[in-house]
């Protein structure tokens, strides 16, 4: 775990820290190898991928529970016996 200095109040925070916990400043990442101070974060396509999975399932979960419902009321039933009558 490396130290490095807030940007905003000086304090050392941890590299893999995301706020400085004293002032609450975002720490800047730099890269261990190279020490460039400029490093993309990837999380923003990851996210969207994300909601675009979970939306896409959102959606197959309600049209396979409309056919699902199709499907089991497709035949009429008998209300006395609880069979289908077709």
């Amino acid at each position: 775990m490396a130290l490095q200095p807030c940007k905003e109040c000086g304090h050392q925070v941890s590299t893999s820290a995301r706020a400085c916990p004293s002032c609450g400043g975002p720490v800047v990442l730099s890269c261990p190898t190279c020490g460039e101070r400029e490093v993309t974060s990837e999380s923003g396509l990851y996210d969207l991928s994300e909601r675009i999975i979970f939306i896409g399932l959102l959606i197959g979960g309600v049209i396979g529970a409309f056919l699902f419902y199709g499907a089991i009321n497709r035949y009429p039933w008998c209300n006395r016996c609880q069979k289908r009558l077709g």
